[in-house]
């Protein structure tokens, strides 16, 4: 024999969890989700350009398309999801003009 001869072999720890793996690969896409988008966070804090002869300077991007464009696209999105079209980016841009405000 060799070295292990006559010994028992050590017991081989158990395998993690699946549940233990899933939050632990949840938790590093979290952060990878966030340093991936990091970059954004000073363009969507910024003044919108154009709008400053609007009086309204301190709007930032993120203000202004929350009160634009975001409410149409959000029930739009809404939409897309319930109805599953064959063509879903004609039915976005169908149902963006047709709920765009006047």
């Amino acid at each position: 024999g060799g070295l292990l001869a006559g010994r028992p072999l050590p017991a081989a720890a158990p395998p993690p969890s699946h549940s233990r793996l899933a939050g632990v690969a949840a938790s590093n896409q979290q952060q990878s989700a966030a340093l991936q988008h990091q970059h954004l966070r000073p363009v969507l804090q910024a003044p919108a350009p154009g709008l400053a002869a609007q009086g309204a300077q301190s709007q930032t991007i993120r203000r202004y398309l929350n009160d634009t464009v975001l409410p149409v696209l959000r029930a739009g999105m809404r939409d897309l999801c319930t109805e599953r079209p064959e063509d879903p980016w004609q039915f976005l841009a169908d149902y963006i003009l047709a709920h765009k405000p006047k």
